[in-house]
């Protein structure tokens, strides 16, 4: 249902932005105006465009399967069959929304090209041109996806705090998961507000973090190195924050952060351990 709702959004902007097109009159100019090459497939090279087509094509086809909001999808399904079959859907639908943003935004150029942000395009279109009742439709959608993500990301952050992160804690001690999943979505709701970079930005700046903090501790795991969940939560908070003063103090241009992050993360969980000189390997547990 979702991926219907997506392909018909992407049907709908691709339409109005073609009548957009044959409706401006200075549509040629902007496109002449974007370059020489811009209309052209290899204008980069062909190398480069090849491996740029190849690229997006091989991510339609396994990005994100392993994500939890995919994963959670996949215990969804009403049997094995079933989920075989969304995989179709799933990649198919990929693979039709890359090419079909892409022509999207080519176009685009030529009917508004004075957008600041590229990534606010669609929605800039479609309130210009399109009327509010196909804005809010687009919009809804757009919501929808978000927060069909979201609710997985927020499930699969709650039960890695409460089952593993804190698994620490006495038992006696217990989190109820709803308001564990409260917390969480209240401090991503903060961030997200405060945070003033744009979308893209804050996805290569998470990469970055996201190795500084969990590399080290899957490289402890992998490697069977001495580790309890408490040395493993410090060491990786540890990671993400030398990680991230790294970066502010810019730095980043000359040691990429993630590699900071990855030895500090690595280096506090040493120090823990042999601080406790009783921990033992704490291997990963297997599903029954």
């Amino acid at each position: 249902m979702q991926a219907f709702i997506r392909v018909a959004g992407t049907l709908i902007a691709l339409i109005g932005v073609v009548l957009a097109a044959q409706n401006t009159p200075d549509f040629t100019a902007n496109i002449q105006a974007a370059g020489d090459g811009y209309l052209s497939l290899f204008s980069g090279g062909i190398l480069p465009s090849l491996g740029f087509i190849a690229g997006f094509a091989s991510a339609a086809i396994g990005f994100g399967l392993g994500q939890p909001q995919i994963v959670s999808r996949y215990m969804a399904g009403r049997s094995p069959a079933e989920t075989q079959s969304a995989r179709w859907i799933y990649i198919g639908f990929l693979q039709g929304t890359w090419i079909a943003m892409t022509v999207f935004g080519i176009v685009l150029r030529g009917v508004m090209p004075n957008i600041a942000d590229p990534e606010t395009g669609l929605m800039l279109f479609f309130r210009d041109n399109m009327g509010f009742v196909i804005t809010g439709i687009i919009a809804a959608d757009f919501f929808a996806t978000i927060a069909s993500t979201a609710n997985g990301l927020l499930v699969a952050i709650t039960q890695t705090l409460r089952r593993n992160l804190l698994s620490f804690l006495p038992t006696t001690f217990t989190l109820r998961q709803d308001f564990l999943a409260v917390g969480v979505g209240i401090v991503t709701i903060i961030l997200s507000l405060s945070l003033p970079s744009s979308v893209s930005q804050i996805i290569l700046s998470s990469v970055s973090l996201m190795g500084a903090g969990l590399g080290g501790a899957v490289m402890i795991r992998i490697m069977g190195w001495r580790c309890d969940a408490r040395s493993l939560l410090i060491a990786m908070v540890a990671g993400m924050f030398a990680a991230l003063a790294w970066k502010t103090a810019g730095y980043e241009l000359a040691l990429n952060e993630s590699l900071i992050g990855l030895v500090v993360t690595l280096g506090v969980n040493r120090i823990l351990v042999l601080r406790n000189g009783n921990v033992q390997i704490n291997p990963p547990q297997r599903l029954p």
